[in-house]
């Protein structure tokens, strides 16, 4: 929707001075050719500074009659600059720099842009996004789209995860992949230099995981139907830190009734907003990477069994007003995952879950899909987690933490 742009927003923004920065225009690479003793010196692509000057004049020309308000160091004026005096603001802020006439690269050049837009004319009105609660609607597992992966992935970072009851759970061209991966890895042959299980989770694990092919850690790994209480036939994982996370839910299998492996579109989407830069709003939407069932009645009975007690109360609440199933959703980032959007993503999802809570508390509507009218008493959470995050959740877990 549109609302009016507040008076605070339409002040004159404050007197800013141009800063950029110095950046290496050689590219750090080294070409070496089999013959031949040719020598190359790459460098990043730079931008001249009549081309900048010239595109920013032109942008404030065509809003000229909008009226427009600059500072660029040298006063405050009440008309559109002229090119010398974009031109004098960006040189002087490449001598103090210390950039060269020819040095100015892409990261400088949104420098320039994000300072000369502030003097652009600000509109009278702003587009606000708004999220409409609707009604809920049904997303069943059984329209689960099919992963894939190649089979050149699994000798990389990529794992899948198979019943020990495959044969008859898989499709034939599945079955036929197996039986070539374990014709061509044979127990007594040397693997390769890379390590694929290099934290131990296969010997860890042993009790109910294993590789197809004995003293060969590489995947697939075949896993005891007891622990693998997923409806999906294979589960197929990308990177380390979700094949560490579907360790943990073998090990502590007892406490879940089921789960899945959400594909990466196509089934969840949550929407979320952030500043891109902290200056670019950006619209997305993600699929969480895990759906967790866990049947109440079950779960209290198993945690008042094992002495856990300390939560009880709190899920005893749920049982109150109803709720049969928790549905614990988890998005897995790596430690090292730095993205602006990751707290972004957190906390809408958060507030989506919140949201449907309390919808799932309200009667519902007229053209809900009644196949699922005795499967909506659930409660929903949603956490965000790292893998030096892993071992406080599942303590959670084994103590009834919601």
């Amino acid at each position: 929707k549109l609302e009016d742009v507040d008076e605070d927003e339409q002040l004159p923004l404050p007197v800013r001075e141009l800063v950029l920065t110095k950046y290496d225009v050689d590219e750090n690479v080294i070409i070496e050719r089999i013959k031949g003793t040719e020598k190359y010196a790459l460098k990043k692509k730079t931008i001249s500074v009549d081309s900048l000057v010239d595109a920013r004049y032109r942008r404030f020309k065509g809003r000229e009659y909008e009226g427009i308000h600059f500072d660029f160091g040298g006063g405050d004026f009440k008309r559109c600059p002229e090119e010398d005096e974009i031109r004098s603001a960006i040189l002087a802020a490449m001598d103090k720099a210390g950039i060269p006439d020819k040095g100015l690269t892409e990261d400088n050049k949104k420098q320039i842009d994000l300072f000369f837009n502030q003097f652009l004319p600000r509109g009278k009105k702003k587009r606000v996004f708004e999220n409409i609660k609707g009604d809920i609607v049904p997303a069943s597992t059984q329209k689960l789209e099919r992963g894939s992966i190649r089979v050149g992935e699994l000798e990389r970072d990529a794992t899948a995860f198979i019943s020990e009851s495959y044969q008859e759970e898989v499709d034939e061209k599945t079955k036929a992949l197996i039986k070539h991966l374990a014709g061509n890895r044979k127990p007594d042959a040397q693997q390769t230099l890379f390590p694929f299980d290099p934290i131990g989770l296969l010997r860890t694990h042993k009790e109910y995981v294993r590789a197809l092919t004995e003293n060969d850690d590489r995947p697939p790994y075949i896993v005891n139907p007891s622990v693998f209480k997923t409806p999906q036939s294979t589960i197929l994982v990308s990177h380390t830190p979700e094949k560490e996370f579907i360790f943990r839910l073998l090990e502590h299998s007892q406490y879940l009734d089921a789960w899945i492996k959400s594909p990466d579109k196509g089934f969840y989407s949550i929407d979320y907003e952030y500043w891109k830069g902290g200056k670019d709003r950006v619209r997305r939407g993600f699929n969480p990477d895990f759906f967790i069932k866990i049947d109440l009645d079950d779960y209290i009975a198993l945690l008042k069994k094992k002495g856990a007690v300390r939560h009880l109360d709190a899920l005893r609440d749920l049982q109150e007003k109803g709720i049969e199933i928790i549905v614990r959703v988890v998005e897995i980032k790596s430690d090292e995952d730095d993205d602006e959007a990751t707290p972004a993503k957190a906390e809408w999802a958060k507030a989506h879950f919140e949201a449907v809570n309390q919808k799932l508390q309200d009667p519902l509507p007229g053209n809900f899909d009644r196949q699922y009218v005795g499967e909506i008493k659930q409660f929903y959470t949603f956490d965000l987690l790292r893998p030096d995050g892993y071992v406080s959740w599942f303590e959670g877990l084994k103590e009834g933490k919601i």
